[in-house]
């Protein structure tokens, strides 16, 4: 590993261990941009098996995740002005996740950072909570809800190959986040079901409860880059009351409704 990184020795106390929580070989690059030093949180990944790496801004934390490879996870602890960290979230989409802790942002503000790239928008600091993000992001990485296809997807317009890790939509090269890439892979894969945002939670981001804007949101970025008109999707139709829909052959279906299931500025 590059001199460059350094570990955090994490000398805040003894670990914490985290029950059903496993995390050896992950690093977490901690970014506390309101100053806080996180000793709980740093004393939950020691005992989940994390190891903790430091960054006192987000250009070193996009130097720390450059050595240490896609699937180390950023954690960025946010102070009150969430704008410069929206504006350089796309840095780092490269990575496995980004998680945001943002107790004071607005709704708005929120739904902000999820556009701009981050995985996770967190209102709380909470040790357990943000362990467990982590878990489900470990999980979606590895596959466990979406099923890895030997053969290349292909539904209408969409091509995937999750061996190669590229998708192209009408023959041109799509630029896509990991989580965009498991999305569009889950989406495919029940090409023609209508998903809940529910399932789509539970099966794509492994969680059970809560954060369905998390969904929303990034629906609407897939759709940015799939579509050519995403204000009149074909391919990836909101199914009025239910959720969403890949079309098999890319035609509209009657009972589809443009209008998302959420409106956010």
């Amino acid at each position: 590993m590059s001199s460059l990184v350094r570990l955090h020795p994490l000398t805040d106390g003894a670990p914490i261990p985290v029950q059903g929580a496993d995390l050896r070989g992950r690093y977490v690059v901690l970014v506390s941009l309101a100053g806080r030093p996180l000793v709980g949180l740093r004393r939950a990944l020691a005992g989940a098996g994390a190891r903790a790496v430091d960054a006192s801004d987000l250009s070193e934390a996009r130097r720390r995740a450059a050595v240490l490879g896609q699937q180390a996870t950023v954690v960025i602890d946010l102070p009150n002005n969430v704008e410069p960290v929206r504006a350089a979230m796309s840095a780092l989409c490269a990575q496995d996740a980004v998680l945001v802790l943002a107790a004071t942002a607005t709704r708005a503000e929120r739904i902000a950072l999820l556009r701009a790239g981050a995985d996770h928008v967190l209102s709380t600091d909470e040790p357990g909570e943000l362990i467990a993000c982590l878990l489900a992001v470990l999980r979606r990485v590895r596959g466990s809800a979406v099923v890895l296809h030997a053969d290349p997807l292909r539904v209408g317009v969409l091509c995937l190959d999750q061996s190669t890790r590229t998708a192209t939509s009408a023959g041109r090269c799509l630029t896509l986040t990991a989580l965009e890439f498991h999305l569009l892979a889950y989406f495919m894969a029940k090409a023609g079901q209508a998903l809940t945002r529910e399932r789509l939670l539970a099966d794509v981001w492994g969680y059970d409860i809560g954060g369905l804007d998390t969904v929303t949101v990034h629906v609407r970025r897939l759709r940015m880059k799939i579509e050519v008109d995403p204000s009149r999707p074909v391919l990836l139709r909101t199914v009025w009351g239910t959720g969403y829909r890949l079309e098999a052959d890319g035609a509209p279906s009657p009972t589809d409704d443009p209008a998302p299931l959420l409106t956010a500025s």
